[in-house]
């Protein structure tokens, strides 16, 4: 697995490409989530367009990154084609409190737009 960690319009993006495996892929994305600044943990993009497979050990660790933006008032949205991203929020448990977006502009600029408390 491959990440790539940039900002944008005060939007932190992370990029995925490959797999979310158990071990080493799974420590280094939960790890990337916990070492990000406060600053730059209000607003997250998690990019999975490029994201070939995710097991149930990488599942555990999407819902543990999700749960460390939301614990620290931040806002998470997903990126990635519908038919890919959708099914793996609601095996995340997760339909309905992620934002899913088809690409990084459409994401970034509603995240970028609001507050700190999260309201546009």
């Amino acid at each position: 697995m491959k990440l790539d960690q940039h900002h944008e319009n005060g939007v932190t993006i992370i990029a995925v490409n490959g797999r979310i495996d158990t071990g080493e892929d799974t420590a280094r994305l939960l790890q990337t989530f916990i070492c990000l600044p406060s600053e730059q943990v209000k607003k997250v993009v998690l990019d999975l367009s490029k994201l070939l497979m995710v097991s149930a050990a990488g599942l555990n660790t999407l819902s543990h990154c999700y749960g460390h933006i939301v614990t620290h008032g931040g806002r998470l949205a997903f990126v990635g084609q519908p038919g890919d991203v959708l099914p793996l929020i609601r095996r995340l448990g997760l339909r309905g409190n992620v934002p899913h977006y088809g690409s990084n502009a459409d994401a970034i600029a509603v995240l970028s737009a609001l507050d700190y408390r999260g309201a546009v």
